[in-house]
């Protein structure tokens, strides 16, 4: 939100990127509550490619529309993460594809990335208040 709002590159990625690893925690926490479901396949969730690719576009993030007579400016599109079925991976007798130790380790990985772009999130918003607090001096 704040990266539509304020054009800010840093933020505007911040915000993609937590909410791809938010919908990865949803799914790695389906993945658990189904270990013992039969014929369950496991689920993930991927965004970074689709983030590094709007983020490599240009160095720059171009003018949001906010009003249509704004000329030359296009709205500011969100990554939109995707749940994908995970193959490749093993498979029990009864067809589900969920190991719980491996679950776990990538929830815990999961937990720490959200945790690391929230901090961030914060720094970020902390320098700008501090931009704007100093510049009324």
């Amino acid at each position: 939100m704040y990266g539509i709002w304020l054009q800010d590159r840093t933020l505007w990625a911040l915000e993609q990127a937590i909410g791809g690893v938010a919908q990865r925690h949803q799914a790695l926490l389906d993945n658990i509550a189904n270990v013992e479901t039969p014929g369950y396949a496991r689920r993930d969730v991927v965004f970074r490619d689709a983030l590094r690719e709007a983020l490599g576009r240009s160095r720059r993030l171009a003018p949001a529309a906010t009003d249509p007579r704004h000329f030359g400016a296009r709205p500011v599109q969100a990554v939109e993460p995707r749940t994908v079925t995970a193959s490749g991976w093993f498979m029990r007798g009864d067809g589900n594809g969920v190991s719980l130790d491996h679950e776990m380790a990538l929830l815990a990985e999961n937990a720490l990335e959200y945790q690391t772009l929230t901090r961030q999130i914060g720094m970020r918003v902390a320098m700008l208040r501090t931009v704007i607090s100093e510049g009324r001096r």
